[in-house]
Parts: structure tokens; C-alpha cells; sequence
């Protein structure tokens, strides 16, 4: 066959195997086109009378889909030829449900929920649960409630949230809640409780910026009712950092009053951050430092010394620790501040704030800024000395109240071994009777005759033949 024939022969066929191929394809792309169909949809046009009829119009309804077409491939002699038709139509989006919403039940406010009353509000409640990082506090009512209660003491994990807890657990912590957020015997009760309504008291005193005060009389409460039942360091400490951290802001004079209950909750270790505030607001105040909080500042010190005279002779040591105290500064000693002022930054006992803090959201409500007080060490090193001299000079007594004496002879011992500065305001073990010898002993005179038999029984020296000095003196009058 003439090789030109058999080119002009080839090229026909390639293009008629083309035109079938498109012909395929735009057949394929007409199937998948969405379908118009007439659907009858309601729709109001005015009428010439008063108000508005409603008419039956037809509309094109369409039907929405997605779809892909497949890309069409030829291949003649070695030669590739691609055809696309392909499309995509996209899905009318569908209206997302409303957000849900937290609802705060302010002090004195009543709700029922699951047949419980619950009238002392501080909580928020809530119709579904939120979105992440969500409340942990709130009450979410389309959770299930059990019918019966689990046992107070079952442990709600760590980080406890009520839309994480049991329906049982759920029961347990509404009937707290009912019951007024107090137990005749506090031990009995998980501490679980305690905190997940906290973290509703903690988001509104940070976020909300609630400063009700008696959000502030109820977490005391709670923390003189549980705290000491429980020996919980986390209880204490988180609950005192929120009352500090709020009660600064309620202003100068307000904290000044709050504080010094905030100190008589603190264990063995003193709150060092709550320290912070305390010294600032004396320095804000322009107010000398008080012992109370002396002693917290030394005991604090590095360079106080540890010993068991504190913990034997706690009361003797303070009241020792008091006069020595202001002795030396006699109200002079006013706190001064550094320059620069000192970042607090709140660590969030709830699991929601902790991540929202993290995510460096809403972190201004957890901040604050301070006088610097503590950041002048050299005003307060006279306190560890004091400190150190206390437990000096008591060592003596703290010694003498495990003695083996018994009686007048360990009371004798036990104020014998005392510092002069207490002697001078302890009294004698023996003023009272010898009070009594003295007021039915004879007189003549100035002089009053007092037995001397009578004086050593008064002593506990046992009755013998011969009564000599050295045992007299050595009765320790």
C-alpha cells in the first residue's frame, strides 16, 4: 500500500476513535448533572386586602451532590491522549445547633434538679455540655442522674468533672449540694466534692470577675469544715491562693481586714505565696510588720534553723519569739519594696482554666502585679536570728517537759529551764500554795514564821529525821 494512503488511512481512524470517546464522555457527564424536578413550595404574596394570603407557587427544587467524573483516556500507536470532564457540586451546608450555654446561680439562688433542691446557689448549670476545654462545675442537666447515690467517700479521680463522673457519683454530688455543702463528719466525704464545686467558684472569681464576697466566706468555710478532716496540702493550697489572689483585688483596706484570717488557716509551712500579698499590702498601707507575720518569714528562711523545741514548746516559742520580736523593732520595721514589681502568676486548680491558661487564653484574669517586697532580702535578716535564739534558749524546757519528774518537782523543773522574758510573765508553779502558807503562817512584826516542814512538803521533799541545807537547795525553790 503507497505509505501516503496509509498515513491519511491512520489519521481518520484516530480521529474518529476521538470524536466516539468525547462523545462517551459528555453522554457520561449528562447522566451525572443533577436532576430539576417541579416541587410545590409555599410562599406568601401580598394581596389587595388587608393582610397576606398564601399561594402555591411551583419552584425548582435541586437536589444537591457531589460527584467526581473520571478522567477519559485514549491511546493510539504509542500516542496518549487524556480527556477530563470531571466536576464537583458541593453539599448546601446544614445550621449548626446553638452553643451551649453556661447559666450562674448567684448566692441565695434555688434550683431543682433530678428532685433535688438546691438553694444556696454558687454554681453553674448548664443544658448540654460545652465545648472544649468546657466546666468541669457545671451542672449539665441532660446527663443522666442515678437513682441511688454512690457512697461519699468514692473517689471522683483526679481532675473530677460531673460530665465525666458516674450517674451514681452525679447523685452523690447533687444530694452535697442539696444537703448545704456540709457533712456532721467531713472525713466521710471525698474531697472530690469539694473541688469540682471550687473550680465553679475559681472560673467566676477569675473570668467573671465576681467579686461577691460571699464567694470568698464560702471557701472559707469549706476550708476550716474539710481541711483539717482531710490533712489535704492541694486543698489548702489551692484555696488559699484564691482567696489571697482575690481578695487583693477587692482593695487595699478590704484584704488588709481578710488576711490575718487567711494566716490562721496555714499548717506547719506557712503559704509563701499568700506572704507575698501580706507584705505587699503592709507596704501599700505604709504599715509595720506584724510578728505574726515575722515569725512566716523566718520560719521560711533557709537560715532558720529546723528543731523539735518548735513543735515540743510551739506556744512558749511564739510568745517568746513575740517579745523578742518587739523588742528590736518596736513597730519600726515598715516594708519596703524593690523597683520593679513582682509577676504573680494564678495556677489554676481547675482542669478547663489550666488549659485555657496554656493556650494563653483569657491569661490577663490570671495574672497580677505586686510591690516586690520579698525581693529585699536584707530588711528581714534579723528574723532567722530571732528565730535561731528562740530555739536556743527553749531548748531547756523543751528538755524538761519529757522529764521523768512527776508533780510540783516537774512543774519546779519545767519553769526553773524557761527564759528570763517568760519568767517574768509565767507564774510560779508554787505561788498559789505558798500564798496559802504564807496567809495562815503566824506574824510578828514584819516577820511571818513559816514551818519549815511546811515548806518542803510544799516542795515534794519527803519526810526524814534531819532536814539539811544541801537538801533544801537542792529542792530548786
Amino acid at each position: 500500500m503507497d505509505p501516503a494512503l496509509l498515513a491519511i488511512c491512520t489519521v481518520f481512524v484516530v480521529l474518529a476513535v476521538i470524536a466516539i470517546r468525547i462523545g462517551v464522555a459528555i453522554g457520561s457527564r449528562k447522566k451525572r448533572s443533577p436532576q430539576i424536578t417541579q416541587t410545590q413550595v409555599m410562599s406568601k404574596t401580598p394581596s389587595s386586602q388587608s393582610g397576606s394570603r398564601a399561594i402555591l407557587s411551583p419552584q425548582p427544587a435541586v437536589t444537591p451532590t457531589t460527584a467526581f467524573t473520571k478522567p477519559e483516556r485514549a491511546t493510539i500507536s504509542g500516542i496518549g491522549i487524556s480527556l477530563s470532564f470531571g466536576h464537583e457540586e458541593q453539599a448546601v451546608p446544614q445550621p449548626r445547633p446553638a452553643a451551649a450555654k453556661l447559666t450562674w446561680y448567684a448566692p441565695g439562688e434555688s434550683l431543682i434538679h433530678a428532685g433535688l433542691v438546691i438553694d444556696a446557689g454558687m454554681l453553674y448549670l448548664s443544658a448540654r455540655p460545652l465545648a472544649w476545654p468546657g466546666e468541669p462545675s457545671a451542672i449539665i442537666t441532660s446527663l443522666s442522674v442515678g437513682a441511688t447515690a454512690a457512697h461519699p467517700l468514692q473517689d471522683f479521680g483526679y481532675y473530677p468533672a460531673y460530665d465525666r463522673v458516674t450517674p451514681e457519683q452525679r447523685r452523690s454530688y447533687l444530694e452535697w449540694l442539696a444537703a448545704g455543702r456540709q457533712d456532721s463528719d467531713p472525713s466521710q466525704r471525698s474531697l472530690g466534692h469539694v473541688f469540682m464545686f471550687f473550680y465553679g467558684l475559681e472560673r467566676r472569681v477569675l473570668l467573671n470577675h465576681d467579686r461577691d464576697p460571699r464567694l470568698l466566706e464560702e471557701m472559707i468555710r469549706l476550708l476550716q469544715h474539710y481541711g483539717a478532716a482531710h490533712k489535704s496540702r492541694s486543698l489548702r493550697t489551692y484555696f488559699l491562693q484564691l482567696l489571697h489572689f482575690a481578695g487583693w483585688q477587692l482593695g487595699a483596706d478590704a484584704y488588709r481586714e481578710l488576711w490575718p484570717r487567711l494566716l490562721e488557716l496555714d499548717d506547719d509551712r506557712p503559704d509563701e505565696d499568700g506572704l507575698r500579698f501580706v507584705l505587699a499590702n503592709l507596704h501599700q498601707r505604709g504599715e509595720p510588720l506584724d510578728w505574726t507575720v515575722a515569725y512566716r518569714l523566718a520560719i521560711s528562711s533557709h537560715e532558720s534553723r529546723r528543731s523539735t523545741v518548735v513543735a515540743r514548746a510551739q506556744e512558749k516559742f511564739f510568745a517568746l519569739f513575740q517579745q523578742r520580736f518587739q523588742e528590736q523593732f518596736a513597730g519600726a520595721l515598715i516594708p519596703e519594696a524593690a523597683k520593679q514589681q513582682t509577676l504573680v502568676q494564678y495556677r489554676p486548680a481547675s482542669s478547663a482554666l489550666a488549659q485555657m491558661r496554656y493556650e494563653a487564653r483569657n491569661g490577663e484574669a490570671l495574672e497580677l502585679r505586686l510591690p516586690n517586697v520579698t525581693g529585699l532580702h536584707r530588711q528581714f535578716k534579723a528574723l532567722p536570728a530571732i528565730w535561731n535564739s528562740c530555739v536556743d534558749d527553749l531548748s531547756g524546757y523543751s528538755r524538761a517537759l519529757f522529764s521523768n519528774k512527776q508533780g510540783h518537782a516537774a512543774a519546779l523543773a519545767r519553769w526553773q529551764s524557761l527564759p528570763v522574758e517568760l519568767k517574768r510573765i509565767e507564774e510560779h508553779p508554787l505561788k498559789a500554795g505558798l500564798d496559802e502558807l504564807v496567809a495562815n503562817s503566824p506574824r510578828e512584826g514584819d516577820y511571818i514564821f513559816v514551818p519549815v516542814a511546811a515548806l518542803a512538803a510544799l516542795a515534794e521533799v519527803p519526810e526524814r529525821a534531819k532536814l539539811s541545807i544541801a537538801i533544801c537547795v537542792g529542792s530548786r525553790w
